[in-house]
């Protein structure tokens, strides 16, 4: 179940879903806009998808590597990533 589930007691629905394909289009037309990767990598953390979330700030990282926060916030979703893997679920 992802964060948007647990929070709003069910399947957070086609909206979700819809944001989704909308962030997937502004990223084709713009595939270096930093804040549109770290848009979509919150969202698929929220729908519980957190190796989705990793690449994406991943790739925020690498179009923006001097932006403080975004590196603080990859190394919290590997952190969650790692804790996942390793057995535990945060």
């Amino acid at each position: 179940m992802g964060k948007a589930e647990a929070k709003f007691g069910g399947d957070p629905g086609p909206s979700f879903r819809a944001a989704l394909a909308d962030l997937d289009g502004a990223l084709r037309a713009m595939p270096g806009q930093w804040a549109l990767h770290a848009s979509k990598g919150l969202l698929l953390d929220s729908l519980g998808d957190l190796a989705g979330a990793v690449a994406e700030f991943e790739e925020v990282v690498r179009l923006n590597p001097g932006h403080p926060k975004m590196k603080k916030a990859l190394a919290a979703f590997r952190a969650r990533w790692a804790a996942r893997q390793a057995g535990g679920k945060k």
